[in-house]
Order: C-alpha cells, then structure tokens, then sequence
C-alpha cells in the first residue's frame, strides 16, 4: 500500500511540473506572436514610406512630446 501511495505521489508531482511547464510555454508563444505581429507590422509601415513616390509634397506637422519616452520599448509590466 505504502508503494502505491508513493507511486501516486512522483506522478502527481511530475504532472504538476508538466503542467507548469505547458503553461509557461503557451504565454512564451503568445508573446512571441505579439512581437513578431508587430515586427511585420512596422516592417509593412516602412515599406509603404519606401513606396511613396514623392516625399516631399506630403504635408509637414507639427509634434510636441507631452512625456518623456521611457528607456525600453517594452513597458515595465509587460504581461500577457
């Protein structure tokens, strides 16, 4: 009986360790999708800049940074 109920327990155990695992593999997709989303994103934005055939008529504007940027692209809590 003590054999069965240690058996039970190891497997408890690693299937705990599995499932943490799965979850921390799913969020690190998730956030590898976000991010190559928005790579190919921007790359699309720089790519109709390139295409346009005549910079200079466009319309010039004006732009005043109410805030200072922060010093990384990603927000402190970044959490997905």
């Amino acid at each position: 009986m003590l054999e069965i109920l240690m058996a039970v327990a190891i497997f408890s155990i690693r299937f705990l360790a599995v499932g943490s695992l799965i979850v921390s593999t799913t969020r690190n997709n998730t956030t590898g999708n976000i991010i190559t989303q928005a790579t190919m994103l921007a790359a699309e934005q720089l790519q109709n800049l390139k295409d346009t055939p005549n910079i200079a008529t466009l319309a010039t504007g004006t732009y005043t940074e109410s805030s200072p940027r922060p010093p990384c692209w990603r927000p402190s809590s970044y959490r997905i």
